[in-house]
């Protein structure tokens, strides 16, 4: 299994940004929650070469900067299509603020793509009481989709795309305390 989510699987999966984004994707608009690293950074980097207008949703700003300029030196002009919004996907309230505060922004919404996610070492929990992993990788997604619907359904037709990780296969389950 652990060599699927390695280069390993891209390779052997034969996938391509080419291959995926046939056609553009200009006068199209993506959020992308989890945009300021890893996989996140790099779907924002190929919604903006595809030439979508692109949402990076991010807990901090100065990483969503740094993940701007990185993408930036490797797709000149791409700073233009990338607005960095702020949001902690764990803090429900916060998930309602942003996402009043987009749809009063914009119309239309055309791709939602969840890729935040968190594997905390120990149980954690959120300042509304909620465990930090469910918050973020369940409730906050499932929220912000459903508070979005209406912009969803404008850029129809519209897609929810939800990223996954294997990092949960090098954790331990305890029985005692699922």
């Amino acid at each position: 299994v652990i060599p699927g989510y390695s280069r390993i699987g891209y390779a052997r999966r034969g996938l391509d940004w080419q291959d995926a984004v046939r056609r553009t994707l200009s006068r199209r608009t993506a959020l992308v929650t989890g945009g300021s690293s890893g996989v996140g950074e790099a779907i924002c980097e190929g919604f903006a070469g595809a030439g979508a207008r692109v949402h990076m949703l991010v807990r901090n700003r100065e990483r969503g900067e740094a993940a701007v300029s990185r993408i930036e030196s490797r797709l000149p002009g791409a700073s233009e299509a990338i607005e960095i919004e702020l949001c902690d996907l764990s803090q429900l309230s916060e998930v309602r603020r942003f996402a009043e505060s987009f749809q009063a922004r914009f119309d239309r919404l055309d791709v939602l793509v969840h890729n935040a996610g968190v594997l905390p070492q120990r149980r954690t929990y959120t300042a509304e009481g909620v465990e930090l992993a469910f918050a973020t990788n369940v409730l906050g997604p499932f929220l912000l989709t459903s508070l979005l619907l209406p912009s969803l359904l404008a850029g129809a037709p519209s897609r929810v795309i939800t990223v996954s990780s294997g990092g949960m296969y090098t954790a331990r389950l305890r029985p005692d305390d699922p």
